[in-house]
């Protein structure tokens, strides 16, 4: 697992940490580079399916619709924070965008993991994290 150690933290988002309390959490875990992810869009579209068969023993015909809402497209926002500055503003934005081309079987969940993943492994491709 990457993120692996005592200098590694994960803060939950439901939780409101007091400027003290997060300056302790860094010190005590000696951070020195804080991540900020953030999903900034993603894009339904309406989709309907309709197949029509014919049954020649009662000579008719049956047809089956459904419809649903299936997720596009997803952007990601990674902001880079260093201690170095005291974590006053971001060193590097990176942008994840990713298109699903799962069709109905992609989900919300799946294609920001695909961002998450590709943005990972081009950060460690360019030595990011040593």
């Amino acid at each position: 697992m990457l993120f692996h150690g005592t200098n590694c933290l994960y803060l939950d988002t439901g939780y409101n940490y007091s400027d003290s309390e997060m300056n302790d959490i860094i010190n005590e875990k000696n951070i020195e580079t804080i991540i900020l992810i953030k999903l900034d869009a993603v894009s339904f579209s309406n989709t309907s399916y309709a197949s029509t068969n014919y049954n020649s023993w009662t000579n008719s015909f049956n047809t089956r619709e459904s419809s649903g809402k299936e997720v596009r497209a997803a952007r990601v926002i990674f902001e880079i924070f260093s201690i170095d500055d005291d974590l006053k503003k971001p060193l590097a934005v990176i942008n994840g965008n990713a298109n699903n081309s799962w069709g109905s079987f992609g989900t919300q969940r799946r294609l920001i993991l695909k961002i998450l993943n590709r943005a990972l492994k081009a950060m460690i491709n360019k030595n990011a994290f040593e």
